[in-house]
């Protein structure tokens, strides 16, 4: 129904072409869908001997939004406005969703090689805004108006809906709560053609008038042609922004099923979603499929491999027995729209639910961002149909316009009578001069240049801010960069790709953004830098301050402010310094206090890069220190008298057990986890443990596991040495070099 209703009014398919052509084809594709994933999900059962749910597959609703208001539609309405036939403008349509539904299957082919690179390079959240946009604007926005549009049967049917699947409230003997929304809207319409109030028409007789026939799917090839027009590859600022949104889309429904213990291969699952695509495009379907979601629910209900085979049989009655047909003959399309309304806003709040991180939240404004170029999409398209019929009522309605600038404005586009952007208005005096200046506050241009490409931009826009909410400056110029490239051929805030008629101010200008960008990424590396020098003039300050006390005695109180300002224990362990006046006794080291601990009031110093992969590391010692306490270690170097180290120990800060309790509280050796695994401090009690080194059977140990590799490797140091039992023999040098480096 919905492929119907949609097609029909954005593209004026006829019945010829819907129900011969395009329904049978999409029922191929999602017939050999269904196969492929239930033959798959048996030999799953069969490898596992384990009873598994096969993954629900489809048309990808965002996809077929996308491919018929932005791929077929705008070619529908540029064929008319060059006189083309409706007939024909409806088949160029149709030809150029075969084809960008060809080359989507073989994007998608190419993307089984790196589907993991590209998850890692475009971040979650831009993922997510881009494919939050449609649903917002294309799905939620446009079936609300559809539904407030006919309020006597919309209204009820959509509360329903949002009744049974937001509140989760569940009818007796298991009905559907969207089939009771969908009965009460049919008896609503029923009732008010019984009563003689006209709110719902049917198309046809109904069930009087009905007589089904079996629609065999026909083999394509004549849209191939289409692959030689300039104006369709216009269409790859939609296909490839869909691409990789249903790339990921898939691949978090194949993990979504491996949590509830379906380990599917999503390599395998990838390549069948493209072959079935690219097969499916020559016998008529122009929409591409995915792996729907759901796979946990249908498990939870107790569903495995023979719901597909089920669901065959009411796909090949809708598709190729006129079943569609039949409801719009007798069910309101209101009355169900409110399900495709709920899902729509489903998606767009999945956008802002983090990307599963502790800090996850902080993106939110990048999916925000994300959301505008949608917007301004489906804001762009509603203006634009309103600008067309009333010019064409105009023009009809007046056969001798007034004048000849009356006869040019007939002919134009919206797009060319608004003021471009960053250009003046025209002429007060013209007729587009007022027209312009009556439009001036609506800023239409810059919804054009939104409108235009608007998916990719969302990406590379929401890309950038979440590189810049994250301090990665250089990452978020190269999406500038991006953007650029692709504004100046006209893949982006152009209607053609035509670098001769895309407006150069936009790369130009995001081309200076990189720079900046670049620039301040320059500056706070170079101020990390100054200020790592900082600490490690300081740190170097106290040491000498403590091993010649009486020369620098009248500079001790600077120091100590200096130590102060930049977080660390002053001379003697003042300042509340380990070792000093703080807690541990003794006397100081000059250690930067544990910034993890709270006590830190400085900056916490990023570590030194190493000057070649041999060679010791340009980190001194005090600074070795100072990253060593950033992960939560506290070392304390006190050789005694007779060069033994049995002063040295080590204070490991790990999550607090029942377990650990009860061993601490007998005075046992504990065993903690690598200091890599350990959770945020900030959320988790610690405790402190010091084993000694230096025992009288002449070994030491030290509780705590292996020291991470990654604290070796930010810290400086060149090698990984795991801790276990072992002399002091060996335990003597193994410090002396981490003191050496």
């Amino acid at each position: 129904m919905l492929i119907e209703r949609v097609l029909r009014a954005t593209c004026g398919m006829t019945s010829e072409t819907l129900h011969n052509q395009l329904l049978p084809g999409s029922t191929v594709m999602i017939v050999l869908g269904h196969l492929f994933f239930a033959v798959q999900g048996t030999l799953l059962s069969r490898r596992t001997r384990q009873p598994v749910t096969a993954l629900p597959q489809g048309i990808n609703i965002v996809t077929f939004f996308a491919w018929s208001t932005l791929i077929m539609a705008p070619v529908y309405r540029t064929a008319l406005q060059r006189s083309v036939p409706a007939a024909v403008a409806a088949r160029k349509a149709y030809d150029a969703g075969l084809c960008a539904c060809l080359l989507l299957g073989l994007l998608e082919l190419v993307g089984v090689l790196f589907v993991e690179t590209l998850r890692s390079v475009i971040p979650r959240a831009a993922m997510l805004s881009a494919i939050a946009g449609v649903s917002l604007t294309f799905m939620a926005m446009g079936f609300a108006v559809q539904i407030f549009a006919a309020p006597a049967t919309g209204i009820v049917s959509m509360l329903l809906m949002l009744l049974f699947y937001a509140g989760q409230v569940k009818l007796p003997f298991k009905i559907p709560g969207g089939v009771l929304a969908v009965t009460v809207g049919w008896a609503l319409a029923t009732l008010s053609g019984e009563l003689g109030y006209n709110w719902f028409v049917p198309s046809g007789g109904g069930l009087r008038s009905f007589a089904p026939y079996f629609a065999m799917p026909t083999v394509q090839t004549a849209f191939l042609t289409t692959l030689c027009e300039p104006e369709f590859w216009q269409c790859l600022s939609v296909v490839i922004p869909m691409w990789t949104v249903t790339l990921v889309n898939n691949l978090s429904n194949i993990q979504s099923a491996s949590f509830v213990g379906d380990e599917y291969s999503p390599r395998e699952c990838l390549l069948g979603c493209a072959l079935i695509d690219l097969a499916c495009v020559f016998v008529g379907n122009p929409f591409p499929s995915c792996v729907y979601i759901g796979h946990p629910a249908f498990k939870a209900m107790g569903c495995r491999v023979g719901y597909l085979y089920l669901n065959i049989l009411p796909t090949i009655f809708f598709g190729c027995l006129q079943g569609a047909v039949l409801l719009q003959q007798i069910v309101p399309i209101e009355s169900g729209v409110g399900f495709i309304l709920w899902v729509g806003l489903q998606i767009t709040a999945g956008g802002f639910e983090g990307d599963h991180t502790p800090e996850g939240w902080k993106h939110g404004p990048a999916v925000a961002l994300g959301l505008l170029p949608s917007i301004a999409a489906w804001t762009w398209q509603s203006i634009e149909t309103t600008f067309t019929a009333t010019r064409t009522l105009y023009c009809k309605a007046m056969p001798y316009p007034a004048g000849p600038s009356g006869e040019r404005m007939c002919q134009m586009e919206l797009h060319e009578l608004m003021q471009p952007a960053s250009t003046p208005m025209a002429s007060a005096d013209s007729d587009v001069g007022v027209f312009q200046r009556n439009l001036y506050n609506l800023y239409l241009s810059g919804v054009y240049a939104l409108a235009n490409g608007y998916l990719l931009t969302a990406i590379a826009l929401s890309s950038m801010l979440v590189h810049i909410i994250d301090g990665n400056f250089d990452r978020a110029s190269l999406w500038l960069m991006l953007l650029a490239i692709f504004a100046s051929v006209g893949i982006i805030h152009s209607h053609k790709l035509d670098p001769f008629s895309a407006n150069q101010l936009f790369p130009a200008m995001y081309l200076l953004g990189a720079l900046i960008l670049l620039l301040c990424h320059q500056l706070k590396n170079r101020e990390e830098q100054i200020r790592e020098l900082q600490v490690w003039w300081v740190s170097s300050l106290v040491e000498l301050a403590e091993r010649f006390p009486d020369a620098l005695a009248p500079a001790q109180s600077t120091i100590d402010q200096l130590a102060s300002r930049f977080g660390l224990a002053g001379v003697g362990g003042s300042g509340g310094g380990v070792g000093g006046g703080g807690r541990g006794g003794g006397g100081g080291s000059g250690r930067p206090i544990s910034p993890q601990r709270g006590e830190a009031r400085g900056v916490t110093p990023r570590p030194f890069k190493r000057a070649s992969s041999s060679g010791p590391s340009p980190v001194p010692a005090s600074l070795s220190r100072t990253l060593l306490e950033t992960f939560g270690v506290d070392w304390q170097t006190t050789p005694d008298a007779g060069g033994t180290l049995g002063g040295a120990r080590r204070v490991t800060h790990v999550p607090v057990t029942a377990d650990d309790a009860a061993k601490a509280e007998a005075d046992e050796p504990l065993d903690t986890a690598p200091l890599a695994e350990m959770p945020t401090p900030a959320s988790q009690v610690y405790r402190r443990r010091e084993p000694q080194l230096g025992t009288s059977a002449g070994s030491s140990r030290f509780a705590g596991g292996l020291f991470h590799s990654q604290v070796h490797s930010q810290a400086g140091i060149s090698r990984s040495v795991p801790f276990g039992s072992f002399p002091d023999s060996k335990a003597e040098p193994l410090l002396n070099s981490w003191r050496s480096s």
